[in-house]
């Protein structure tokens, strides 16, 4: 009996599942006890480093990411939210993480677009999609209702230093999506973390409509993303 109420229980979760043709995540950001391990950090520095990582640990929290998705286009951005000083620090906390801007992922045309705001212009990068190359694991675990999937993939830096990334996945939500560029890895992310940052979910809305998503809309031609990273290289220097 108990088996035959589990079987019909799964059986009509997965049938609400497979009506659901769009939705939106919001996400937290978290910072790990790693990001303050600093070892590659001058001694002399290392105080105020960690003083530094302190005040963008609270501007975290106080900050969310939204990616709203159906099954062929996404668009990811921070939300704006203010600070316990009163001061809005969202754009700091995206730029901690390399996610601000907004990024728009287009599976038709496997693409990825950011539109970054760069002292008061817009620049639209292109990379392609996937953007990294993701290794589903055997293991899982439960996040909210979901089963997820370890993901694991590796980053090259601007340095070219190789950052790991780890991604838990609902591979029962057919979504192509996640934070950011972190997409791709067969299904939706709801977790991704790196040495320096985490995503989290923190709330899920899943529709039964295929809603559009607010699309990028330039003439602009796109550039490469080695071309953004030369010119911004250059630019801070």
């Amino acid at each position: 009996m108990e088996r035959l109420i589990f079987i019909l229980l799964f059986t009509i979760s997965s049938c609400c599942i497979a009506q659901v043709k769009s939705g939106r995540i919001e996400y937290q950001i978290l910072m790990p006890e790693s990001a303050f391990e600093l070892k590659s950090v001058n001694i002399s520095m290392r105080d105020y480093m960690k003083n530094e990582l302190i005040k963008l640990k609270q501007a975290y929290s106080s900050t969310q990411f939204m990616l709203e998705f159906n099954h062929s286009r996404s668009m990811f951005k921070v939300l704006q939210t203010m600070s316990i000083d009163g001061r809005s620090t969202s754009n700091d906390v995206a730029m901690s993480a390399d996610s601000n801007g907004i990024f728009y992922t287009d599976i038709s045309s496997k693409s990825i677009i950011r539109e970054v705001l760069f002292e008061s212009r817009d620049y639209f990068v292109k990379e392609e999609f996937p953007a990294l190359d993701w290794q589903i694991l055997d293991e899982t675990k439960q996040i909210d209702q979901y089963t997820c999937y370890k993901a694991v993939a590796t980053k090259k830096s601007e340095n070219g230093k190789s950052i790991p990334i780890e991604a838990w996945v609902a591979t029962s939500l057919p979504f192509n999506f996640g934070p950011a560029n972190y997409s791709g890895a067969g299904g939706l992310i709801l977790e991704l973390r790196t040495p320096v940052f985490i995503f989290k979910v923190s709330d899920i809305r899943l529709f039964n409509d295929n809603r559009e998503i607010d699309f990028i809309k330039t003439d602009e031609e796109p550039i490469s993303i080695s071309e953004w990273n030369s010119f911004f290289t250059r630019v801070k220097n």
